[in-house]
């Protein structure tokens, strides 16, 4: 017996350090519903997330990450099922503590079955980037739905180069619905760290664990966080706590400073390379704009942020003998020849894309992701991003990327500098239309002018892509427009280095320019011209609310023009209209001389983003830019007009005379018709009112629209109307309008006959009032089922709702109603009941 029990207590301690080894122990234990399910229209790739938890020691150096997800779909196995942790190995290890499979509330323990393999892939290879990070994968097999996943992992270690100047941002919600998230930072009692709150993140729980005080943030159940479409690269809506050292950018500089100095001298190759500068050069502006361009175009960017060369440049010997260095490494370099040269130069740290809120981030190295060059010239200070290559322009005109803020690495820098904002460049983009007449060829000539920073962009295209694929590009783009276009003539391409401007130029050749838009007339055509160059810009999704500001591409300044040359005198007003709202300035001018149309559209972005109180009014604004973009021209037979009507084709005239005259005949037939009257309401001629004022205002309401539809068809173009386009070449279309202009024109005549009647109260108008209601409804219904068939849509179903509404409810009440029989008493002939035709009594 006492053998036993020694082996079971044996089995119980070893149970014990087995479960203690899966959590460190200066963890906090966190418990957790495993019963959580999150709601299913918010449930993402078949995955309900139970626990985020993450714990950060910074005292030890630790990075302890507790997940937990139960898989409800299929799609969620995938994702589930490959765990991987990433780590430096340089000063860094990383293990799985545990890996369990909760099946049916039987635990089954991963890691007894599988081992994490270890496996290094650089993620950025592809953009000249490697770090030397390893990865501790693990593929779980076996992995069911319905099955809870939990694991827990810990990563030892702190980048040595980051020092007193660290900075750990955690969620305390996310996108996703999680059942509870958990988020820990333990300090030693005496350490100065600090901690923010963004967007709305709670307060946290602080104790005192012996010799190290616990900042605790425990969440139920969090806000699930929607982030909206085209949100600035700069803002975060999602709460969380930002936890860092406590110092200030003065210390900072200090600390970057010593990663830029070293004792090494300056080697013999890089010597020889500044006396070449200066050999070559007599000026000192020259010499920095050779020195600018030899650090760009002959120093490749390649960044091996392997350990500490993740904040820590490496010396300008090995930048310049290997001919290749990362963003700061070329800074590094680039400062040490300007200075040099005679110029006062400094590394300048920056952040891509979060610039506009670097202000508002804690004091840390890892706020900053790019790093540049300032160079002082007198009283201006000129800023250089040393990794843009085959860059244009003098010394004083050089693009340079809206970074906003920025850290300059100089001695006694004790804050951030505003950087300037620089145009990216105009883009002027002329297009040129000539004819051989309304049938022949037309003629497109295309030039295209970049500056500043687009002519950059399109300098680096023209050297890396091959020059037949950019011409294949170019007509794509167009035959999206014109689909009988082809190429004239190869494009070419002209670089003003100096003035840092590029000119392309494009010629094409369409057929079938004009477009017949009336089978029957086939004289009438029309041209249409669209400055597409601003429309991809202005495509956006639009939501009738908005929580976040929305992203704008700044600076932009696009100008298109387009010239026509027309083939006969037209008669064109000039106009012009400007578009003003936040953030953009939209001008569009038509001018007409002598056949020469000229459409001059221009379109600048004024800052980077629209704040979310100004939404509704940008797009408002955004959609009348739109809808000026594009520009008719209409050509009927010898009349040459901008916007002109068609007049009615002298078929469909004498169609709705000849229609009008049949139905005016059965209309006088209708109005001869003349029921007798019930003895006991002969005589009554009861006024009209009660419930019969409602159908008696509705058949003058809709015989008045009725002619103002009709008048609106003519007037709008009937052929256009009646006959679709050549290219639909729909006769169900074309059925569908001629039923409904035959209903429109019986409708107009039996509403007029009924109106009629009924202020002579006639005998007849209950009767006819039937008729028009079950001929209404029948109307409807054909029209609506031809267009269901010709559109694929079958919400004009509804259209048939009110007349058969309308016929539900009046047709009996017509039959039926003591009102309306004491109401329509008179007949067309009363001579004749006068005559004893009829006799009458009371």
């Amino acid at each position: 017996m006492i053998r036993y029990f020694i082996l079971f207590f044996c089995f119980l301690v070893n149970a014990f350090v087995v479960f203690t080894q899966t959590r460190p122990s200066w963890c906090e234990n966190v418990v957790y519903d495993k019963s959580y399910l999150a709601n299913e229209n918010l449930r993402t790739e078949g995955i309900s997330y139970l626990l985020s938890d993450v714990q950060v020691n910074f005292v030890t150096q630790e990075y302890y990450t507790h997940l937990s997800m139960k898989i409800v779909g299929v799609n969620g196995l995938r994702q589930a099922s490959s765990l991987m942790v990433n780590y430096d190995s340089t000063y860094q290890t990383a293990q799985f503590l545990s890996v369990h499979i909760i099946r049916n509330g039987q635990v089954v323990d991963v890691l007894k079955k599988q081992q994490p393999q270890q496996i290094r892939r650089e993620k950025n290879l592809e953009y000249g980037m490697v770090d030397g990070s390893l990865t501790s994968y693990l593929k779980v097999n076996d992995l069911r739905v319905g099955d809870i996943l939990d694991y827990s992992c810990v990563v030892k270690g702190f980048n040595p180069i980051v020092r007193d100047f660290m900075a750990i941002s955690q969620n305390t919600c996310f996108s996703v619905p999680i059942g509870k998230v958990h988020v820990c930072f333990v300090t030693g009692i005496s350490d100065d760290y600090n901690y923010q709150l963004k967007n709305g993140a709670p307060r946290p729980l602080v104790k005192e664990c012996g010799n190290t005080t616990k900042y605790i943030w425990e969440v139920s159940n969090p806000e699930v966080i929607n982030i909206e479409q085209d949100i600035p690269l700069w803002y975060d809506p999602v709460p969380k706590v930002i936890f860092s050292s406590n110092t200030n950018w003065e210390r900072l500089t200090n600390h970057v400073l010593s990663l830029f100095t070293s004792e090494e001298a300056l080697g013999y190759e890089y010597q020889a390379l500044l006396d070449t500068i200066k050999g070559h050069y007599a000026s000192k502006e020259e010499q920095a704009r050779y020195a600018i361009k030899f650090v760009q175009n002959n120093i490749h960017y390649f960044a091996n942020e392997n350990g500490i060369y993740s904040f820590k440049p490496r010396h300008p010997n090995v930048i310049l003998h290997k001919k290749s260095g990362d963003c700061k490494e070329k800074s590094w370099l680039l400062a040490c020849l300007l200075k040099d040269i005679g110029y006062e130069a400094y590394p300048v740290l920056v952040n891509t894309s979060r610039g506009h809120v670097l202000e508002d981030q804690p004091v840390s190295l890892s706020v900053f992701d790019h790093c540049v060059n300032c160079l002082i010239t007198g009283q201006d200070t000129i800023y250089v991003d040393p990794t843009i290559t085959n860059q244009g322009g003098s010394l004083h005109n050089l693009f340079f990327p809206n970074y906003e803020k920025g850290l300059v690495v100089k001695i006694g820098a004790s804050g951030l500098t505003s950087l300037p904002v620089q145009k990216m460049g105009k883009t002027t983009i002329e297009e040129s239309y000539s004819f051989e007449g309304f049938r022949g060829l037309a003629y497109l000539h295309v030039k295209t002018v970049h500056e500043g920073g687009n002519a950059d962009f399109q300098r680096t295209l023209f050297k890396n892509v091959a020059l037949k694929d950019i011409q294949t590009g170019c007509l794509n783009l167009y035959a999206d427009t014109y689909l009988r276009i082809d190429t004239l003539c190869m494009l070419s391409f002209e670089d003003d280095h100096e003035m840092n401007m590029t000119t392309l130029t494009q010629s094409y050749v369409i057929k079938n320019f004009w477009d017949v838009t009336d089978t029957l007339q086939p004289n009438n055509l029309m041209a249409k011209f669209h400055a597409k160059a601003i429309h991809d810009l202005l495509l956006r999704e639009t939501y009738p609310s908005r929580k976040s500001p929305m992203a704008l591409v700044y600076p932009i300044d696009i100008t298109h023009i387009i010239n026509v040359e027309l083939p006969e005198d037209w008669i064109i007003n000039n106009e012009s209209e400007t578009i003003a709202g936040e953030g953009f300035a939209f001008t569009r001018r038509v001018n007409y001389d002598d056949r020469n149309l000229t459409l001059s559209y221009n379109y600048v972005t004024t800052q980077s983003y629209v704040d979310k109180d100004n939404y509704l009014d940008f797009i408002e604004k955004n959609g009348r830019v739109f809808n000026n973009l594009n520009y008719v021209l209409w050509y009927y037979g010898s009349k040459n007009m901008e916007g002109q009507k068609d007049m009615p084709h002298p078929f469909f005239l004498a169609l709705v005379i000849m229609t009008l005259l049949v139905y005016s005949m059965i209309a006088f037939k209708a109005y001869k018709y003349d029921p007798k009257v019930a003895p006991k309401y002969q005589g009554r001629n009861q006024p009209i009112g009660g419930w019969l004022l409602v159908p008696a205002i509705g058949i003058v309401a809709w015989t008045f629209t009725m002619c103002v539809l009709f008048i609106m068809k003519i007037d709008g173009g009937i052929n256009n109307w009646l006959l679709p386009d050549a290219s639909e070449d729909s006769s169900l279309r074309l059925l569908g309008r001629l039923i409904l202009l035959f209903g429109l024109l019986l409708l107009l005549v039996f509403g007029v006959l009924n109106s009629v009647l009924l202020f002579l109260r006639r005998s007849s108008f209950p009767r006819m009032m039937v008729i028009y209601y079950i001929a209404f409804s029948i109307f409807s219904l054909m029209v609506s089922t031809i267009m269901h068939v010709a559109l694929q849509d079958g919400e004009v179903f509804f259209m048939n709702l009110v007349p058969f509404a309308n016929s539900a409810v009046w047709i009996p009440y017509f039959i039926k109603s003591e009102r309306v029989k004491r109401t329509f008493t008179k007949r067309l002939s009363p001579e004749r009941i006068l005559a004893g035709e009829e006799i009458v009594t009371v």
